[in-house]
């Protein structure tokens, strides 16, 4: 799809901002992407044919395809004795295999690509393409905010246009490095590990453009330290070793050098230049490199315990002194930029002394506000943690209550078994101890006789019907003789009861009167 791009834009407002490239290494970086830059690196090699790269299969059957249009060639292929080198995750990597494929389509730069509009740049960074792309990033990320926006001429330019064509000028000042550069409010070095910078003319070029229009400079390690190497680095710099992927562009730089102000001028201005910011990092770094390898150590250690919460609070913590550095690196490039002369002379004492006092105050005002949105950031923090807290103890009580209640239930119902255990045990008991029936005997047996007359006179009752009644037969007993003294005994019926052990008999004795 085509970009709008505003027309007339001017190189300054090709800038990107940081947090776009942070984005942009993640996903060239990601390790869960088979294709990421890492492996890729790793399956090739790295030669030139006529100052062309050219990327080195080093697998029989390369799992990249077309290598998304990077020139490539099969091991077997390569010129016997041809030089090669471990191909690294460097800018040269990442622009072949991802910003040229990435904008082809675009016609634009990635910066604009990304920013049709235009960004107009806060910081010039200054670098050498042999540094790996992500130590580069990380320095950056290190050194300037999210939301800075910064002119990387790999990202500023077309890299699939002609850039010769940009440069096709004998006046290197009509360059878009130039032109960006001065317009930049400061330039930003950052210094790779074997510290090559100054060793590449268009550093050395933009190093000293900035000396002369006065811009603030300061530079940035990717360690914090390395101070001495970097001081025996810079007092041993000429320019004249210095060189550049084009040679085109080599010649021109120091055709400009030696028809301006020599090399042996611009060397002794070159090393008291860096040695000035190399003094301001250090003063800066010192403050603050205690704190810092501190805090990489607690991350460390929380992120080997796995306690995310701790690590992001210590990440926020650490970002909080990387501002505090960055603030303390700009405030002694910006006196260092407003006291030098461009002539190289020096300005009054006094002048020096209020232009100091004067960021000194300024440098002072941004770190009590820094520190106060820090201790505002801790205390949002500890009330978070708090609230967590207290909602994990109400959480705790309601499910301490609810096992309460479930325990005391248990404990109602073990005592309702125990007590119907109890009885049953008591009844068994009570059981076991009752005598039992012997053959032919009742254990306990009640008896009641009822006399009758027949025929019953008219004012008795009917007798009442037998219930549970056995076969009425003539028994002569004491009781039925003594009943029937007086007439004749017609019978005898008897009926038996069971209650539980206990039984009742009944008698009723029938005689006529005489």
């Amino acid at each position: 799809s085509e970009v709008a791009l505003v027309e007339g834009l001017q190189p300054q407002c090709w800038g990107i901002r940081l947090s776009q490239l942070l984005e942009f290494r993640n996903e060239v970086f990601d390790e869960s992407d088979p294709a990421n830059l890492h492996a890729y690196c790793k399956c090739h090699n790295l030669m030139f044919v006529d100052g062309a790269p050219l990327h080195v299969c080093l697998k029989g059957v390369c799992p990249y395809g077309d290598h998304r249009g990077v020139p490539f060639m099969p091991l077997c292929d390569a010129p016997v004795g041809c030089e090669m080198q471990s191909l690294a995750p460097n800018m040269h990597a990442v622009v072949g295999r991802e910003i040229k494929p990435r904008t082809k389509t675009a016609g634009c730069s990635y910066a604009l690509m990304k920013n049709p509009q235009g960004l107009e740049i806060t910081a010039f960074v200054t670098h050498t393409w042999e540094e790996r792309f992500d130590q580069f990033v990380g320095t950056l990320e290190m050194a300037l905010r999210p939301e800075e926006v910064v002119w990387v001429c790999s990202f500023a330019l077309d890299q699939n246009a002609d850039i010769s064509k940009l440069l096709d000028s004998d006046d290197l000042l009509c360059s878009p490095f130039a032109k960006a550069l001065r317009h930049a409010p400061k330039l930003m070095v950052t210094l790779d590990e074997e510290l090559k910078v100054p060793e590449r003319s268009w550093c050395a070029f933009e190093l000293e453009k900035a000396s002369q229009w006065g811009i603030p400079t300061f530079m940035w390690p990717y360690h914090l330290t390395n101070i001495k190497e970097l001081e025996d680095r810079v007092m041993n710099l000429d320019v004249r070793r210095a060189t550049a992927t084009c040679k085109a562009d080599q010649e021109r730089i120091h055709r400009e050098i030696q028809e301006g102000v020599g090399y042996d001028a611009m060397n002794m201005r070159l090393r008291a230049f860096l040695c000035d910011r190399l003094r301001f990092y250090e003063a800066a770094v010192s403050k603050h490199v205690d704190q810092f390898k501190a805090l990489s150590r607690e991350m460390e250690l929380a992120h080997q315990e796995k306690d995310q919460a701790r690590f992001e609070a210590l990440e926020a913590e650490r970002l909080v002194q990387c501002n505090m550095l960055q603030m303390d690196m700009e405030r002694k490039a910006w006196v260092g930029a407003r006291t030098s002369d461009l002539e190289g002379g020096f300005p009054a004492r006094e002048e020096v002394e209020k232009a100091d006092q004067e960021e000194q105050h300024k440098w002072q005002r941004q770190q009590l506000q820094l520190q106060m949105e820090s201790d505002l950031e801790a205390a949002r923090r500890a009330r978070d943690e708090a609230a967590d807290a207290l909602r994990d103890l109400r959480k705790n009580a309601e499910e301490l209550a609810a096992q309460l209640q479930h325990a005391e239930e248990e404990r109602d119902q073990a005592f309702k078994e125990r007590h119907s255990a109890k009885l049953a045990l008591q009844e068994s008991r009570l059981q076991a101890t009752s005598p039992r029936p012997q053959h032919g005997r009742i254990l306990a047996y009640q008896t009641s006789t009822r006399v009758t007359m027949w025929p019953t006179p008219p004012s008795s009752a009917p007798p009442s019907s037998r219930v549970g009644a056995v076969a009425a037969r003539t028994l002569p007993s004491p009781a039925a003789h003594a009943a029937g003294r007086g007439g004749h005994t017609v019978g005898v019926q008897h009926s038996v009861q069971r209650s539980g052990e206990a039984y009742q008999l009944h008698s009723v004795v029938t005689f006529t009167p005489v």
